[in-house]
């Protein structure tokens, strides 16, 4: 397809003077009449040749710093002063003033370096006039209102006034036409790929806005499980709970929410919940308890914070140390039974038969004798008891007891029979 580009595409800065209010500028004047910040007057008339009245190239002394050079491009004299070379003229070319002027340029050139179509130019384009021709120029990349990067020939992307002046050939346009945008300036980008690019733009603000969002959240689900923490110690710390140290192990086992431990704790605090996970410390503490103070000692402390195990749930833990009582002559079979009895969940390993001792003496647990229920027989009695006594039943008083004590046959009181093993191996333990 055959399309007229506007000369805006070869002198971008052409294009930026035409759009300006500056246009109408007469380029014959000096470069401060186009100039906002200058001064309009104009420089005076330079000399001419008399024979063809054509502009002097060179007219002045350096010796006197009055040499004065003539401009090709801008057709402006700029003024060397002493200087005999062309540093001053070099330094005319490359600023803006000389750049305004110069749109006055051959068009052929132009096309022929931009690789366009020839077309009937315009020998010479007027800085004056405001309309561009253009120029024929072939695009097959497609529909030109999408894939040709139009905003090139903008002259306010630029970045400033009369600052380029260029010629950029129409392959590589075309090549930028097929990039991706990437990072590319916009100026330089078409419409299907500012579409692209605005389409990364909008997935990476909707990932951010994603972020942020995911952060709010967060920080609002920890702000509510802090206040569930801090709410939590504020309860604990009074130091009123019944088992606590059970019911924050339970609370880490199972796996509580700050929220439900915080119930529990207020349950626990109203005596409508007991955490019964009791240690084995805690079974030994009860019945050590029970034992010295009896039924009234653990139900105080089954009832306080410290919360220890009842009678009731401690019962089947002393079953296991329940000794049996002899009564009368000493039995092995009751000696056997016991050591069974305190020995037999106690784990020494693997080690060989060995032979063992057993030493044993008796000693007074108690001032007075007991009385066993289950077999209607006194116990507690010493062991010469066996041979002044002809029954240890309890019968209807205690009146052979009574007597034999009264001679010294036997005495009474609650005796107990102390038993030490030992093992005959290489490193004897007791």
């Amino acid at each position: 397809m055959s399309n007229r580009l506007p000369l805006l595409l070869v002198c971008q800065q052409y294009a930026f003077y035409q759009e300006s209010p500056l246009s109408d500028i007469d380029v014959n004047t000096s470069w401060q009449t186009a100039s906002p910040h200058r001064s309009r007057r104009p420089l005076p008339h330079p000399p001419v040749n008399n024979e063809n009245q054509l502009p002097l190239l060179e007219y002045g002394d350096a010796r006197i710093g009055t040499r004065t050079v003539l401009c090709t491009l801008c057709s402006q004299y700029v003024k060397h002063g002493y200087d005999v070379g062309g540093n001053p003229m070099d330094q005319h070319q490359k600023g803006s003033k000389c750049r305004v002027t110069s749109c006055s340029l051959p068009a052929d050139p132009i096309q022929a370096s931009a690789k366009f179509l020839p077309v009937t130019p315009n020998p010479y384009a007027s800085s004056a006039n405001t309309h561009c021709q253009g120029a024929e120029y072939k695009w097959d990349v497609g529909y030109i209102l999408d894939t040709y990067p139009l905003p090139i020939h903008r002259a306010r992307s630029r970045r400033s006034f009369a600052s380029d002046l260029s010629v950029v050939e129409i392959d590589l346009i075309r090549a930028w036409s097929h990039e991706r945008p990437g990072k590319k300036p916009i100026d330089r980008l078409s419409r299907s790929q500012l579409e692209e690019k605005m389409e990364v733009v909008c997935r990476k603000l909707q990932t951010e806005q994603t972020k942020t969002l995911n952060t709010n959240k967060y920080l609002a689900r920890a702000r509510k499980r802090n206040n569930a923490y801090r709410l939590l110690l504020d309860s604990i710390s009074t130091n009123d709970i019944p088992g606590l140290p059970r019911l924050l192990c339970t609370a880490k086992t199972e796996g509580w929410s700050p929220s439900k431990t915080m119930s529990k704790v207020s349950l626990a605090k109203q005596g409508k919940y007991r955490p019964r996970n009791y240690t084995d410390l805690d079974m030994d503490l009860a019945i050590l308890i029970y034992e010295l103070g009896g039924d009234a000692a653990l139900y105080a402390l089954n009832k306080s914070p410290v919360s220890l195990p009842s009678r009731h749930t401690i019962a089947d833990k002393r079953r296991e140390i329940n000794l049996r009582i002899t009564v009368g002559d000493v039995k092995l079979l009751d000696i056997m039974k016991n050591i069974e009895m305190l020995f037999n969940n106690i784990d020494v390993g693997e080690h060989d038969k060995v032979l063992h001792t057993l030493s044993q003496d008796e000693i007074a647990g108690d001032e007075r004798p007991c009385y066993l229920t289950e077999t209607d027989e006194i116990a507690g009695l010493c062991e010469h008891a066996a041979g002044a006594l002809t029954t240890f039943k309890m019968g209807s008083d205690l009146t052979s007891v009574k007597a034999a004590v009264r001679v010294q046959a036997i005495k009474d009181g609650r005796r107990l029979r102390g038993m030490l093993p030992r093992t005959m191996a290489q490193n004897p333990s007791y």
